[in-house]
């Protein structure tokens, strides 16, 4: 498989989120050139040592909601994966809903954190309000368009590799992983390139271990629940809910809450 376009993942919503608050939805890059793995991104993961999975992912299709707001749009999310070594793997989605459409390309290390991405993201929303003319009030309506693009790169990985990509029921460790990223909003004041440097600083736990058909009839081996509770530079709380499925190395991203919003992720179908 080669690393073309790619979807929408959690990690890189939730730096958009931090970065554009305005933001609510995540897409990544189309069709330009493929993510390398580059010495700088090995160097700042480190060495893993991992062999290769049992069970590696090819596709995972995703129902994303907001449960905070019933009535939102669903959005649905189709991932393309590739192991790629050394605990890396390449991700490749697609994301539609009613408002918008995206594309987004990943490196991300056993799918708990991304080492690279880059994303491009096109939404509309309709703007409703009440004009006053002369002694009465008209209601209008008017379509608004934005394009937002970004490219994050991890600059520090404070955790071990090994514990992140392994872990064992009850096992815990803490993290700090800072990135550089790069975004655009257009229309707006953030529509000339801006950059800014997103930390996390958190905590996971992993919980029992489980037959991976309770989260999905046609996944296989078992999986880890592992819960994870962070904060950025402002100190905003942040925490998710993954499955880490042990046979194949990998993180799947069931939940994200915020102070301001929560996302969640239904797990639809999966092949090998």
């Amino acid at each position: 498989m080669k690393l073309h376009t790619i979807n929408y993942r959690l990690p890189i919503q939730l730096l958009i989120c931090f970065i554009v608050g305005a933001i609510s939805t995540t897409a990544l890059a189309g069709d330009d050139e493929p993510l390398a793995v580059d010495a700088s991104v090995r160097n700042a993961v480190g060495p893993v040592g991992m062999s290769p999975p049992k069970f590696p992912l090819k596709r995972a299709q995703f129902r994303m909601e907001l449960p905070l707001r019933p009535n939102a749009p669903t959005t649905e999310i189709d991932s393309l994966y590739e192991p790629l070594g050394n605990g890396l793997w390449g991700v490749m989605s697609t994301l539609k809903r009613p408002n918008g459409t995206g594309a987004q390309q990943l490196i991300t290390v056993c799918g708990m954190f991304d080492a690279l991405a880059a994303t491009s993201t096109n939404l509309s929303t309709n703007l409703t309000g009440i004009m006053p003319i002369g002694k009465i009030f008209v209601p209008f309506g008017m379509k608004k368009s934005f394009a937002a693009d970004s490219l994050a790169r991890i600059t520090k990985f404070d955790v071990d590799p090994v514990v992140l990509c392994q872990p064992v029921a009850g096992s815990s460790f803490d993290y700090a992983v800072q990135s550089e990223v790069q975004y655009s909003v257009s229309p707006g004041p953030a529509a000339s390139p801006k950059t800014t440097v997103v930390t996390l600083r958190g905590r996971c736990e992993a919980s029992q271990r489980m037959p991976a058909t309770g989260l999905l009839a046609g996944l296989r081996g078992d999986y880890i629940e592992v819960t994870c509770s962070s904060s950025n530079d402002t100190g905003r709380p942040l925490s998710r809910k993954l499955a880490y499925l042990v046979d194949s190395a990998f993180y799947l991203l069931l939940e994200t809450k915020s102070d301001a919003t929560s996302f969640k992720y239904t797990l639809l179908n999966v092949e090998y």
